[in-house]
């Protein structure tokens, strides 16, 4: 059994069998608009980012970074949580991503952050 892993393993390396289960994802061309909310006030569930995403096909997506509240807080253990909302809704999407405070947020990690989400890398989570 042993021997038949090694195998396997040495195969897979060289490329000789292809990986099965593993889908590569092309990268999407889209547009990513980064806001500071600059009237932040630390409220909880208050914005302090919106990030507008508009697909190279013309669809748009709504992320927020919010501040949390005690019951998010307590769930997802961040003092700011990255979530998508749904436009004509007031439902919110949450992400298993956050931070402890707004210094620690950079623009760049929001957008690739967004970028796996829209990729299907990052999934959304439920709280219960």
């Amino acid at each position: 059994m042993v021997i038949k892993i090694v195998i396997l393993k040495i195969l897979l390396v060289l490329n000789i069998i292809p990986e099965v289960g593993f889908s590569q994802s092309t990268i999407e061309n889209g547009t990513y608009e980064i806001v500071r909310i600059q009237s932040y006030t630390g409220k909880s569930l208050e914005a302090a980012y919106k990030i507008n995403y508009r697909s190279s096909t013309n669809s748009l997506r709504f992320f927020e970074v919010i501040k949390t509240d005690t019951h998010i807080k307590s769930y997802f253990l961040a003092d700011f949580l990255l979530i998508e909302k749904i436009k004509g809704c007031s439902k919110m999407i949450c992400y298993p991503t956050g931070w402890e405070s707004l210094k620690s947020i950079k623009e760049i990690e929001l957008r690739e952050t967004c970028q796996l989400i829209i990729r299907g890398k990052i999934v959304s989570e439920a709280m219960e």
